[in-house]
């Protein structure tokens, strides 16, 4: 009987291996999706004649259609499974940039960049369905992994990319992500079983409740305004931002980029760690709002050291991550049934603001430049305001709730 309970439980772990290796991976090649247009920024203005709202809304798009799906694709999963899903979810991610490649259409741009965003959708709510399964006692700390592994590979593949499309073209580094994304879909279909919730309650229900639990929705609020760094900045702007702010070469501001991705990578583990050991879950997101607000504002200040901006974006990046402690914190004020719907419901509200930014940013760099090719210094500040306000409103917000648990 032994012999069998540990053939089992050796199965298992083969098992369970294989699927986070394969969840891992997809969402490490969603996330260079999410990074794009910061790599191809100055091919997409050339080709479209586009400005910087223009440019804005296509960051945006990704945003859109990761937002307005997040709860139905929950919900999909949950009926009928991950495997089919998971799999059909990689070849909309690689799918929807294929009109850069083809098409002079910029709707059409527009709407590849949108059937993106669905897919990648998938990536976070098939993490947070599959790993409360195989990783119950362990769900904060999986998240944190997942979120690990899946940027390294971003930080490693991100460099690679940046590098090809700026010495052999777009068309090669949109081919190779296309070459990619069948790959891992044929390999994510052969190896994941097909997970499916027990949870049979009606979901609609639990959701229309979630979303009238005011102090969930309040903290789900502040993660969003607390995003600005990561999905504001990283993922579009910070090339365009470096590059006039503090003179780098294209190729220099695409992997001094990278850094936030790496400090996020090990914050992701650390901070999730620091909160179960000492139970700070407020603290810890009070304070990455306080660090990243500081932080960025001397970034934009335009007077840190060239040798020092890798470190300070490190740094944002690590307290990014407050995102791997605010997602399980939310998730344990329902019932262990719904869990996962919570974290995917707080993670849809965050990334609604990556399109809030974006628009934003587009629509204020353009209102104050002259030329939509030729961006002022001051210009390019005014644009990214909304990132420190952003967080200063949420750390505000996060003392004031944890003062009223307090008493």
């Amino acid at each position: 009987m032994s012999i069998l309970s540990s053939k089992k439980t050796f199965t298992n772990y083969i098992v369970y291996s294989i699927v986070f290796i394969c969840i891992v991976s997809f969402y490490g090649y969603q996330y260079i999706f999410r990074l794009l247009p910061n790599v191809i920024m100055p091919f997409i203005y050339e080709k479209y004649s586009i400005g910087s709202n223009e440019f804005g809304s296509y960051a945006a798009s990704y945003y859109l259609g990761y937002v307005i799906f997040h709860i139905p694709i929950g919900i999909i999963i949950n009926k009928f499974g991950c495997k089919l899903i998971i799999t059909l979810s990689i070849i909309l991610c690689a799918l929807g940039i294929l009109p850069i490649m083809i098409s002079d259409n910029w709707y059409l741009v527009l709407f590849g960049r949108f059937i993106t965003g669905i897919g990648s959708s998938t990536s976070i709510i098939a993490a947070f369905q599959v790993f409360r399964h195989i990783f119950p006692n362990h769900y904060s700390q999986a998240i944190g992994a997942n979120v690990f592994f899946g940027l390294i590979i971003i930080i490693l593949g991100g460099e690679y990319l940046s590098r090809m499309i700026n010495h052999t073209g777009i068309s090669d580094g949109i081919l190779g992500l296309m070459i990619l994304g069948a790959v891992l879909a044929l390999v994510s279909y052969l190896a994941i079983p097909n997970f499916k919730s027990s949870n049979d309650s009606n979901l609609w229900y639990e959701v229309k409740k979630m979303l009238k639990n005011k102090r969930f929705i309040i903290i789900s609020l502040c993660a969003g305004l607390m995003v600005g760094p990561l999905e504001g900045f990283s993922d579009a702007w910070a090339s365009l931002f470096l590059i006039k702010i503090y003179d780098l070469s294209k190729i220099v501001a695409d992997k001094v980029i990278l850094s936030v991705l790496m400090g996020m990578a090990i914050g992701s583990l650390c901070l999730p760690y620091i909160s179960k050991k000492f139970k700070i879950e407020y603290n810890i997101n009070i304070f990455s709002a306080f660090f990243m607000l500081s932080l960025f504002l001397i970034l934009m200040s335009g007077k840190v050291f060239s040798e020092f901006i890798s470190i300070l974006l490190f740094c944002i990046g690590f307290f990014s991550a407050y995102q791997v402690v605010i997602i399980p914190m939310l998730s344990s004020f329902v019932k262990s049934d719904n869990a996962a719907l919570a974290s995917s419901i707080t993670n849809m509200i965050i990334m609604f603001f990556g399109n809030f930014f974006h628009k934003i940013i587009g629509f204020t760099l353009d209102f104050y430049s002259q030329d939509n090719h030729n961006y002022t210094n001051l210009a390019i500040q005014y644009s990214l305001l909304i990132i420190p306000i952003s967080l200063f409103v949420a750390m505000i917000i996060l003392i004031l709730i944890k003062k009223k648990q307090n008493n």
